[in-house]
This record gives structure tokens, C-alpha cells and sequence, in this order.
């Protein structure tokens, strides 16, 4: 049996130069540009070799991209613009605030990242070795657009969460923000929450990639708007190797006033509108005591399963049934638990357990469960592989890896077929097969990315992974490598334009109804923006006006087009750009 490949992304720290100052934010210029060597005590700006200090009552400190070794901020770091980022070659340590809910924010540390204040933006990314949001820290997104993930936390070793992690309703398309993690080890006794969605906005998402979960929290994700109709997205997904949860797991934020563990006349299926869960780990133990269980269809997928210590009824409550699988020689323990009807599905909907080995307790099933689950032999039907990925964003001219992580999340041993392509051609295509892996492990494929000299700041290389089981489509992934270089031009890959003209990636892509693309203008130009599909038909034209340098943005409605693969055309004098856009249908 080989062992499990669930490494994260080992990074070769960077030698600290001994040289480095210790710099100190004054803010004594009065206009509070981080680049004005005035602002600091030292009388230059921060490099890549110093430690750096924003200390609590100083003014407000306006940056647009930072690169130190260590920083400890204690004051308020404001981004100027929607392009910017923070890199630490060491460690992060935040006291204050940082960010704004009107930009973007990324924090990409080769060390640790500590939060024990405010960090916020449109959509929100943090890196680092360890990432620990402390009980007095708040990790949030404001905006949103589309199903894209509003905040994601990488912590190649461990994640902890004691504070509140979360995502709000927001842009045009009123979408709950999802929220995703990928640690080694995660731990969460705080708040994680995806935003809810409003109107005919869905729930976000809460996605988790570990090698063991602890959750003694509470993990939710977002609920429909009202009329957004039977829950489609709001989904909690966990996909580990080992899950022992204590706290509370929704999918959704129920109403309370709704969560009736016993039928209700007056309220319809759909007047309680929840997300599913589903859990992806080799053992999962869940031990309630006073927390929940909540969701649309609650699924458990592993080769052991236990739970117990549900006190009061309906601690595992679904709309539509717990379905449990389990592999062959897999087992189902559920003799901790005493308490009448402690599992229900609300509408009468089936309960399933797909297991050779069942320890009922001691008052049988149908005491436990509402209704009585219908037994199968272990289920070994095959369920799909996840795919993930890390990335350490790389600037003009630089190479890196970039690691993805396939999990086998069928019931038996599999080898996974895989093709890999990119838009831009910083990734080789390439295609091959994992050895056989099997049920919940990880596999890490490291794959050499190179970004051509000259690229423009901002400019992202499209990912696109597609795995096999069997001959038999699985799953497809995307993933970003941006360039987060200096804000160079110069390259052309069918994406940007040497004098400044620019085309830049659509969001959300994939996109479901609305998507925006967004352009950027040297100088005052007329522009022609059109939509053409694969066979070059024109479909339409978003846009045939003037307009003034600088940064744009043109929504497209294709609500009334058929799902697939389409192209955005923009033209200037005599040059053209094009990007792909990729629509789909819930």
C-alpha cells in the first residue's frame, strides 16, 4: 500500500539578508502614500529585505503593492486600487485593519500569517505556511460575482480559526460568496459562513481540502434568495482524510422559525430551503452533544463511519435524507447514540445506509432514525474525484510549480486519467495517469508554469484540468496563475496589446446568466466589443462607442443563449484581442 500523497506545496524559504532595515510608518508626509520614503522613519520605502511596522494611531497608510520580509500591522493598510497585493518573504501579523471592501486583496506570506484584527476586501485571498485567524480577528469579502470563490485560505501546514471567516451577499448578481480552505490541518471553534443570496441569487458555497478536519465551530454556507426557488448551490463539501466534527455543520442557514423537527401541514417543501452536505474522508466521526447536523440531502462518503452522543431529536436533520456509503470492508458505528428520532428526514424522504458492517444501538434503527433507512451492501459505485490545486502567484519572467491535488472518491482503488491545458500556454498540455489510488486518498501532481518576460501585472493564465475514471468524464477544474509582477507590457498572447490596450479575463468564468468583462484603454480610443461563437458567427455587439484611457468594465446577458464555449472580440484601429468565455446552465 503505497502511502498517502497529501503533501501541500513545499516552498524554499527565502535567505533573510542581514542587511534589511527595520523600517517604522510615520506617515509624517501628510499624503499617506506607502511609496514616499518621507512616510518612514528610516527615510526610504520598505524592500523585499525588511521588517516593517505600522503602528496603532498613525495615519491611515495607502499602498498599492507591498513586497517585504516581516510586517506587523497594527494601524490601517488601504489599498488605492483593485490591483494589488501583499507579499511577505517571512511573516504577517496583523493587529488593525487591512484592506477595503471596494478592492480586491491578496496576502501571500512564505511564513506565517496571524490575524488578530480586521482584514476585508471585494474578494479576499490569503497564503501562507500557517494561516490563524485569532478570536479577535474577522476574515471578510464583500462582493461577490457568480459562483467564483469570494475568499479563499491556503495554509500549506495548518489552518486555525477562533474568530469569524466570512462572505456577504453583493455585486449585481446578489450570489452569496463562497468560501474555500485547503490546509494539511484545519481546526475551526469560531464562525464560518458563505454569504446568502438575495433575490434570485444562490447561497454561497464552503469548500474544505484537508488532510483532518476538527471543527468544534460552526460551518455554514448561504442561503437562496427567495426566488431562487429549491436549493441549487449553498452546499457545504469536505474533503479530507479524516473529519471529527463537533459543532454545527448547515447547509444553508435555515430559518429557524422553520427547522421543525416533526412535519408541519403549514409549511411546503420548499418553504425550508437548505443546501447539501456532503463529507469525503476515510473516517468520519461526529460527535453532536448539543450542535447539528443541517441539510438538504446530508451525504457521507468513507470507509468508516461513527456517530454519537445526539441528545436531543432531530441533531442530524435534513429536508431529504442521510445517505451514508461506505466501502466494502468499511463500517457504520452508531451505537452511541440513544436519543428517539435523533436522525430525521423531514419530508419523509428515504434514509439510506450502503454498508456490510452496521452496529445499530441498542434501541434498534427505527428508534434512532425518522423514517427507518433502507439497507444496501456497500456501495461501490464510482462518485467522482476532486481536483485541487496551489499556487504561489509568480511575476514577469519567473517560473514556479503549481501544484494540483486529485482525491479518489469512489468506493474502490482507481487510477485517474488526466489532460491539462492553458490559455496562454504558460502550462504544457499535457495528459497521463495517477497510479492506482486508493478510496480518499490525495494524489499531488506538481506541474512547471513559466510567465514570459514582460507580461503585464494582473494579466491570468487560464488552467483548465480534466480527469477520467475508467474512460468515463469526472470532473473539470479551473484554476489561475496571475502575474503579480512589476506593471510591465510588452508580451503579446492574444490577451494584451503592447501600447496599454488591454482585454482581461471575464468574471465569472465559467458564468451561468451575467458575466463582466472588463478592458483597459492606454488612451482615449473608439472600441468595437463583440460576442462570436465557435463557428465565428456573430452574436452579438456589447459595445461600439468612445471612450477615455483607462479602466472599463461591459456587462453581457446571455441568459436567452445556450450553454457553451464563446468568444469576446475586442477591437482597436487595426488590432484585435480576443478572450473565451465559458457559459453554463444551472
Amino acid at each position: 500500500m503505497k502511502p498517502t500523497k497529501i503533501l501541500f506545496l513545499t516552498l524554499i524559504m527565502m535567505t533573510i539578508n542581514a542587511y534589511g532595515d527595520d523600517l517604522t510608518w510615520t506617515g509624517a508626509a501628510g499624503d499617506n502614500l506607502w511609496d514616499n520614503p518621507a512616510n518612514w522613519d528610516g527615510g526610504k520605502v520598505p524592500g523585499p529585505q525588511d521588517n516593517v511596522t505600522v503602528p496603532n494611531g498613525t495615519p491611515e497608510c495607502k499602498y498599492s503593492n507591498i513586497i517585504v520580509d516581516n510586517l506587523i500591522n497594527e494601524g490601517v493598510l488601504k489599498p488605492e486600487n483593485s490591483f494589488n497585493y501583499f507579499e511577505a518573504n517571512g511573516s504577517f501579523s496583523n493587529y488593525g485593519t487591512i484592506g477595503t471592501s471596494d478592492y480586491s486583496l491578496k496576502i501571500n506570506t512564505r511564513g506565517n500569517c496571524y490575524n488578530y484584527g480586521s482584514i476585508q476586501g471585494a474578494n479576499v485571498t490569503i497564503s501562507g505556511m500557517k494561516v490563524s485567524n485569532f478570536a479577535s480577528g474577522t476574515i471578510s469579502s464583500k462582493y461577490c460575482t457568480g459562483h467564483e470563490f469570494a475568499l479563499s485560505i491556503f495554509g500549506f501546514y495548518e489552518i486555525i480559526n477562533h474568530g469569524s471567516i466570512v462572505s456577504t451577499p453583493g455585486g449585481e448578481f446578489d450570489y452569496g460568496g463562497s468560501i474555500r480552505f485547503m490546509g494539511s490541518y484545519i481546526s475551526n471553534s469560531g464562525n464560518i459562513a458563505a454569504g446568502d443570496g438575495l433575490d434570485h441569487g444562490v447561497g454561497g458555497n464552503v469548500s474544505i481540502i484537508s488532510d483532518y478536519l476538527w471543527n468544534r465551530g460552526s460551518i455554514a454556507s448561504g442561503n437562496n434568495g427567495i426566488y431562487a426557488g429549491k436549493a441549487e448551490d449553498g452546499k457545504v463539501t469536505i474533503e479530507s482524510k479524516k473529519v471529527r466534527n463537533e459543532g454545527i455543520i448547515k447547509g444553508g442557514k435555515s430559518d429557524e422559525s422553520k427547522r421543525i423537527p416533526f412535519s408541519d401541514s403549514k409549511l411546503s417543501k420548499d418553504q425550508i430551503i437548505m443546501g447539501d452536505i456532503s463529507i469525503y474522508a476515510d473516517s468520519i466521526i461526529l460527535q453532536l452533544d448539543t450542535n447539528v447536523v443541517e441539510g438538504r440531502i446530508i451525504s457521507f462518503y468513507c470507509h468508516h463511519l461513527e456517530i454519537s452522543d445526539i441528545i436531543y431529536v432531530g441533531g442530524i436533520w435534513c429536508t431529504e435524507g442521510v445517505h451514508a456509503y461506505t466501502t466494502g470492508n468499511g463500517s457504520v458505528d452508531l451505537s452511541g447514540i440513544d436519543q428517539f428520532m435523533a436522525i430525521i428526514s423531514e419530508y419523509g424522504s428515504d434514509n439510506h445506509i450502503y454498508s456490510n458492517n452496521i452496529t445499530e444501538p441498542q434501541q434498534g434503527l427505527d428508534y434512532i432514525f425518522s423514517p427507518t433507512p433502507i439497507i444496501h451492501p456497500a456501495d461501490e459505485t464510482i462518485t467522482g474525484a476532486y481536483i485541487g490545486y496551489f499556487s504561489m502567484f509568480g511575476g514577469s519572467g519567473t517560473s514556479d510549480t503549481l501544484h494540483i491535488r486529485m482525491q479518489n472518491q469512489s468506493m474502490l482503488p482507481k487510477i485517474l486519467d488526466y489532460e491539462i491545458s492553458s490559455d496562454l500556454g504558460w502550462v504544457a498540455a499535457i495528459s497521463g495517469s495517477t497510479p492506482e489510488i486508493l478510496p480518499f486518498e490525495f494524489e499531488l501532481l506538481p506541474l512547471e508554469y513559466s510567465i514570459p518576460e514582460g507580461t503585464t501585472i494582473s494579466v491570468t493564465d487560464t488552467v483548465r484540468m480534466i480527469v477520467y475514471i475508467n474512460d468515463d468524464f469526472s470532473d473539470t477544474s479551473y484554476c489561475n496563475i496571475e502575474c503579480s509582477g512589476d506593471n510591465t507590457v510588452g508580451v503579446d498572447q492574444g490577451y494584451f496589446i503592447s501600447n496599454g490596450f488591454g482585454l482581461r479575463q471575464n468574471y465569472p468564468n465559467p458564468f451561468i446568466e451575467n458575466t463582466r468583462i472588463p478592458f483597459s484603454l492606454g488612451q482615449n480610443a473608439h472600441i468595437t466589443i463583440s460576442i462570436i461563437n465557435l463557428q465565428g458567427q456573430l452574436i452579438k455587439i456589447l459595445s461600439d462607442a468612445n471612450f477615455q484611457k483607462g479602466l472599463h468594465e461591459i456587462e453581457w446577458d446571455a441568459s436567452d443563449l445556450p450553454a457553451g464555449i464563446y468568444i469576446c472580440k475586442m477591437n482597436i484601429s487595426n488590432s484585435s484581442i480576443t478572450r473565451k468565455l465559458i457559459h453554463k446552465t444551472l
